[in-house]
């Protein structure tokens, strides 16, 4: 193990796991509302980024990497029923909308060492999430349904964790592979009102939480 503080690069592709969804009546005006009722179905797709940062030793054993990592999903669907007046007697249409993640975050990892090559590693790591909620639609169940405009496109930023565990095996003095779980909390992403809403709600996700398996390459300068 490198005994001295070295900058460190590395990249990260995996798979997120996450189910979204969140049942909400929205009422266009006081004569007419709709319940979105969510499949909550999970999705699965794939996840990548790239993280930069320090490796410093403590001694032989223990390291720790402090650094800062942009991540970013690829987008996934959330779908579901419209009962319109909340009445499952009225379900004339179904609905979809693309949700797209980025992650800024900051980061570190406590690393211990055995066998010299094999550094199991927990992680943890705060920062911002931009979910973009896009492309909304409503398809027609009966071909007398009429949809609703659609509501709007819509980016919010929130507050975003994440932890996480692994394992980093050293290759040469300067290569790392790993692997590992990370557990990270990404807020809720909302769309726009409709054109023809005269209220102030919103269709949420829901706290979007997810799981991602990882697998990484690291190259220390």
């Amino acid at each position: 193990m490198n005994a001295q503080t070295s900058p460190y690069i590395r990249l990260t592709i995996g798979e997120l796991f996450t189910q979204t969804g969140q049942n909400k009546t929205i009422a266009f005006d006081p004569s007419y509302w709709k319940t979105l009722v969510t499949n909550r179905d999970s999705v699965s797709e794939i996840y990548g980024g790239i993280s930069a940062g320090l490796r410093i030793p403590f001694n032989s054993i223990w390291a720790v990497e402090i650094g800062a990592g942009y991540y970013q999903a690829a987008s996934f669907k959330q779908e579901g029923k419209i009962y319109q007046y909340n009445s499952p007697d009225f379900y004339n249409l179904n609905y979809d909308y693309k949700i797209q993640i980025r992650r800024l975050m900051f980061e570190g990892k406590l690393l211990t060492t055995f066998n010299t090559i094999y550094h199991p590693y927990i992680s943890a790591g705060i920062g911002a999430s931009r979910n973009r909620g896009y492309n909304y639609q409503e398809i027609p169940v009966e071909p007398y349904a009429v949809p609703d405009p659609s509501f709007a496109n819509r980016t919010q930023t929130n507050f975003s964790y994440s932890a996480g565990v692994g394992l980093d095996i050293e290759v040469t003095k300067n290569w790392r592979i790993g692997a590992g779980y990370e557990y990270s909390n990404l807020g809720p992403t909302k769309l726009g009102r409709s054109p023809v809403q005269m209220t102030s709600q919103q269709v949420s996700s829901g706290t979007i939480n997810t799981n991602q398996v990882l697998a990484q390459v690291s190259y220390t300068i």
